[in-house]
């Protein structure tokens, strides 16, 4: 059985306008800088979340010691990476997604 599209309720209103005649923003959350908006909070916080637990377990110094040991290496590994790639080079996007990936593995 079809439906028809709801008819306005006056006269001369047209579909998805309010009786005072202001347009409804229909499905706000499918936007897309909303969904990034909301997966980059939810990932900062998940990542604050981990960075917490982590310095309650080690204590401060010992926390910061691991993130300066585990940041010392990015520089190098990123060069070389793009040394690597230097042949037929690729957007940097996909560089950074690859490289956060591998260390977001690792434990």
């Amino acid at each position: 059985m079809a439906t028809s599209p709801p008819y306005p309720a006056h006269p001369g209103e047209a579909p998805g306008e309010t009786p005072g005649g202001t347009l409804r923003h229909a499905h706000w959350w499918r936007r897309p800088w909303v969904r990034y908006g909301a997966l980059i909070t939810l990932l900062t916080l998940s990542g604050l979340v981990i960075l917490a637990l982590v310095r309650e377990q080690t204590g401060t110094q010992g926390f910061l010691v691991g993130l300066a040991l585990a940041v010392l290496p990015v520089p190098l590994l990123l060069a070389a990476f793009r040394w690597l790639d230097r042949v037929e080079p690729g957007p940097w996007r996909n560089l950074l997604f690859a490289f956060a990936w591998g260390r977001a593995r690792r434990r």
